[in-house]
């Protein structure tokens, strides 16, 4: 592996449910798989997205790759999808989004962290996890921008691991040594 351990288990387990999500909805096995593969196992360049779907299509028929704006496009659209990391080394990919209206200032909150000493304290986290929290009851997409100490904190929110009670999903989230 060129990064070791960029994919991993969650990966497979998630294309696993999309296909199945994805057959039970009509689509083809062929289309479900390229697609699964495509929104799961991306994230390299495009060289590395076509062998990965390659590898896990060699022997099925598959059609066209999707452009990758397609994929973020379909993978927001999706309700039932990942959580959505785009990982870049600068701010380009959000003026993409926002110049191909892919996301909207008036449908997206916008969180900015820098590397100054008060966005690194406890208190600064935990306001931003309010606001992250506050986006997901009403179901309003939200981007964290330069947000690296706050990520950790979210684990079981990016993997999606919920506790479901009545209509509501619950999750942990660490703050520090602390869990709440």
């Amino acid at each position: 592996q060129k990064l070791p351990d960029f994919h991993g288990l969650r990966d497979f387990y998630h294309l696993i449910k999309f296909v199945k999500r994805r057959l039970e909805s009509g689509d083809s096995f062929a289309d479900a798989l390229q697609n699964g593969v495509a929104r799961n196992f991306a994230g390299l360049t495009e060289e590395d997205t076509q062998n990965m779907i390659s590898r896990f299509c060699g022997r099925v028929n598959v059609g066209a790759s999707q452009s990758v704006l397609d994929l973020i496009c379909n993978n927001i659209k999706d309700l039932d999808a990942r959580h959505l990391m785009i990982i870049t080394s600068n701010n380009v990919a959000l003026d993409i989004l926002l110049s191909q209206k892919i996301v909207t200032l008036e449908n997206t909150d916008i969180l900015l962290g820098s590397d100054f000493s008060g966005d690194r304290t406890e208190v600064y986290i935990c306001q931003n996890i309010m606001r992250i929290k506050d986006c997901m009851e009403v179901g309003r997409s939200i981007i964290l921008l330069n947000l690296d100490n706050l990520y950790e904190s979210l684990y079981d929110m990016l993997n999606q691991h919920y506790t479901v009670r009545g209509t509501k999903k619950f999750c942990t989230v660490a703050i520090g040594a602390n869990k709440a």
